[in-house]
């Protein structure tokens, strides 16, 4: 059972992950489908349609998930928004207990429901729906936490938001309190950071968007390509800067036998993202080397470009990414990219605790660095660390260990 408020576009991590369960044995044909509650607004796209058999949507929550995740915490409409969100999660558990308690005479300690990708606002929110709950009915279901995001982040003052902290810490602690929810963190940095506002241990969950089984990682099958966007479009991934980083790969003469790839959703719709769509269209039809590939990709396209694949390129926002996680760094870390950091952040350590081979460099130099991946042995690039708070095996072991397995143990 999933609890999703924030499964409204079909592009992202939120749909990512309702796939990679489904891609498990834990939802066969023989087996009850994934019941998903999702936000009203979702719409399964295309690559749900292998899988509908076993995922059975329930369009329930109003809420715009994100709508002040990243506005201070003194916004005045963020104590509607939890008590609004509150309402609409306690609704989904007195639902849940109607149908699948109450007429089927289950137990609800036998239920699990995933809440995935909270802030403290949901988590506020969430501890809050439990509490009336278990006071309305006398029980609380299980309860599985996927710990994303991070407690910290930058203020415009200092480099580390204390008033923010506190309210992560609050919020979660009060989560915690319920002897039936379990908490599992996607990366070591996050979860050190919950082991400590938490006091308890947080197990490193397998990481859901890649699989030792999904693809067997060949280097003499990779061609002269380099990503240079992935995913939604988002201003703090530097989708906003792609035609003038193109124009520069194009001024330095890129290598003719390189196909720079961009994909990309739509999911922005402003006049400016529609001109830098418009723009990256117009080059991709001038230069046969340039490839735009707009619209969600399946699961198993993503996989089939990033297997294929020498490098990618991060743009991301220092200020978002400090400290937030990217699932497409794992991604490449997985298929044994070579990356370039056009910033400094969470991804440039993540990229150090696994080992990656990685280049640091601002956007003017990168035309000249793409250039000097494809005359050289990717291995030979500067920037392979090993500064690590474990052996880089162990914890590549640890985030790419067998999702299907902890889903399983979860008896979800």
């Amino acid at each position: 059972m999933v609890l999703d408020p924030g499964l409204r576009e079909q592009g992202g991590h939120h749909p990512a992950f309702i796939l990679s369960m489904l891609s498990t044995d834990c939802f066969a044909q023989n087996n009850p489908p994934l019941r998903v509650f999702s936000n009203k607004a979702f719409e399964p796209s295309d690559v749900f349609n292998d899988v509908s058999n076993t995922v059975e949507f329930t369009p329930f929550f109003d809420t715009d998930f994100y709508r002040y995740f990243y506005e201070t915490i003194h916004h005045p409409e963020l104590p509607n928004f939890i008590r609004s969100l509150t309402s609409e999660y306690l609704q989904a558990m007195l639902q849940l207990y109607a149908e699948d308690v109450q007429t089927k005479n289950t137990k609800a300690d036998s239920t699990t429901i995933i809440c995935h990708a909270l802030g403290w606002e949901h988590a506020s929110a969430l501890a809050d729906a439990m509490f009336l709950f278990k006071k309305q009915v006398g029980i609380n279901f299980r309860l599985v936490v996927v710990l994303m995001f991070s407690p910290y982040r930058e203020s415009k003052e200092s480099s580390y938001d204390a008033a923010l902290y506190l309210r992560y810490k609050v919020a979660f602690k009060r989560l915690a309190l319920w002897g039936t929810v379990s908490f599992f963190a996607c990366d070591y940095e996050t979860s050190k950071a919950y082991e400590y506002i938490l006091n308890q241990s947080i197990e490193i969950m397998p990481c859901p968007f890649v699989s030792a089984t999904k693809a067997t990682v060949n280097s003499a099958s990779k061609q002269n390509q380099v990503l240079l966007y992935m995913g939604d479009t988002k201003a703090t991934k530097g989708f906003l800067d792609l035609p003038k980083l193109l124009e520069m790969i194009i001024e330095e003469g890129g290598q003719k036998d390189t196909i720079y790839i961009i994909q990309y959703t739509l999911t922005n719709t402003s006049k400016e993202f529609l001109a830098v769509d418009k723009q990256l269209k117009a080059l991709a039809q001038s230069y046969s080397y340039i490839n735009i590939y707009s619209g969600f990709c399946s699961e198993q396209q993503l996989h089939e470009m990033l297997s294929a694949s020498k490098a990618i390129v991060f743009n991301y926002d220092n200020s978002v990414y400090k400290y937030q996680s990217s699932g497409v760094l794992w991604l490449a870390a997985f298929y044994d990219l070579h990356m370039y950091f056009l910033t400094d952040n969470w991804l440039a350590r993540e990229s150090e605790r696994l080992d990656c081979t990685y280049t640091v460099c601002n956007a003017e130099s990168l035309p000249k660095s793409l250039n000097e991946l494809g005359q050289v042995d990717v291995n030979q690039q500067l920037g392979c660390a090993n500064i690590n708070p474990e052996s880089p095996s162990a914890y590549h072991a640890k985030l790419f260990g067998k999702f299907a397995e902890w889903l399983d143990n979860l008896q979800v």
